[in-house]
C-alpha cells in the first residue's frame, strides 16, 4: 500500500477549495466524515489555523466536520497512519490525553465551552505543534495504559466474483485494534469495537487507491479467527457470540467477502505475510 500523501505545504488554493466543500458528500454511513475532512486532516497539525473559523462555525453540520479534521489531524501529527499494521499502539491514548488537555472540543457542546477549547488548541499551534515539549512528553507517558487485548487483523475488500485466491485488483491491508476491558479508555462491547473497526475500513477505502470500493459493508463480509495452526473459524455475522469467540481466541481476525474462499488464501504470499508477521501466537 502507498505511503500516505501530504497535501504540498504550500498549495493554499487546494487548501481554500477544501474548506469551501468541507460539508459536501458526506460518507451515508458516517456523516461526520467528507472529502475534504479526509484531505485537510492529511495536513496533520498544520491545519489548525485554517479550520479555527470552522470550528466556531454557527453550522452544526460544519462544526462536526472541522472536528473529525482536526481529531485525524492530531492522529497524524502524533504519528498514526490509516491501514498501517506496525502503528504506535500508544498513539491513541496520547490523543486522548491531548485531546482532554485541550479542552475536549465537541462540536454540540456549550458555546463557551468550544471558545476555551479553541483557544487552547490554538494556543498549543503557536507554541509550534510539530514538537512535543519533554514536559507534554513526560505527561503523556505518566498517562500510558496498555491495552488488555490486540486484535490483529486482515481485511480483503469484497469482489462481485472471486477468481482468484485473491484477485489481482482486490484491495487489502494489515491493522490492529486495542482493547480496553476497563477504566476511562474502556471501549469493551461489540457495538463499540464493530463500529471502531468499520470507520478505520471506510477511512482506508476512502483514502487509498488501491480499493476498487469506496465503503465497506459488514452484512457483505464474514470474519475467520486463525489458531496458531491456521485453523479458521467462520462467523457469519459481526455480533455477541462472534465477539466473544475473539476475545477468548488468539485474536487474529480474518474480514473477507461471503464468496472468499479462506482456506485456499491461506497458501498465497498475502497470508503468510500476515500471519508470520503480525499475528498473535501463543
Amino acid at each position: 500500500m502507498d505511503e500516505f500523501d501530504e497535501i504540498e505545504e504550500f498549495d493554499e488554493k487546494k487548501i481554500i477549495e477544501l474548506i469551501n466543500n468541507i460539508d459536501k458528500d458526506p460518507d451515508p454511513l458516517h456523516n461526520d466524515i467528507t472529502p475534504a475532512v479526509l484531505e485537510l486532516a492529511k495536513m496533520g497539525g498544520e491545519v489548525l489555523p485554517y479550520i479555527e473559523g470552522l470550528l466556531a462555525s454557527p453550522n452544526e453540520m460544519t462544526r462536526l466536520h472541522a472536528q473529525k479534521t482536526l481529531e485525524y489531524g492530531v492522529l497524524y501529527y502524533l504519528g498514526w497512519i490509516p491501514g498501517r499494521a506496525d502503528n504506535d499502539p500508544q498513539i491513541e491514548v496520547a490523543f486522548k490525553e491531548l485531546w482532554k488537555e485541550k479542552g475536549d472540543y465537541q462540536y454540540d457542546a456549550p458555546e463557551e465551552k468550544r471558545k476555551a477549547s479553541i483557544e487552547s488548541w490554538m494556543n498549543w499551534y503557536e507554541k509550534d505543534p510539530l514538537e512535543l515539549t519533554p514536559d507534554q512528553m513526560e505527561k503523556i507517558m505518566d498517562n500510558i495504559v496498555d491495552p488488555d487485548i490486540v486484535v490483529e487483523y486482515l481485511f480483503v475488500e469484497k469482489a462481485e466474483k472471486q477468481i482468484k485466491p485473491i484477485n489481482d485488483d482486490q484491495g487489502y491491508l494489515y491493522a490492529f485494534i486495542n482493547i480496553f476491558l476497563g477504566g476511562r479508555f474502556s471501549n469493551d462491547d461489540v457495538t463499540t469495537i464493530r463500529n471502531q473497526i468499520l470507520n478505520e475500513l471506510n477511512y482506508c477505502v476512502k483514502t487509498y487507491d488501491s480499493f476498487q470500493s469506496n465503503k465497506v459493508d459488514f452484512n457483505d463480509y464474514k470474519f475467520g479467527l486463525v489458531d496458531n495452526d491456521k485453523n479458521i473459524t467462520i462467523f457469519e455475522e459481526f455480533d455477541e457470540e462472534f465477539y466473544e469467540a475473539l476475545k477468548a481466541s488468539l485474536r487474529n481476525l480474518a474480514i473477507v467477502g461471503k464468496n472468499f474462499d479462506l482456506e485456499k488464501f491461506k497458501n498465497h504470499d498475502l497470508f503468510s505475510e500476515w500471519f508470520e508477521k503480525y499475528s498473535n501466537r501463543s
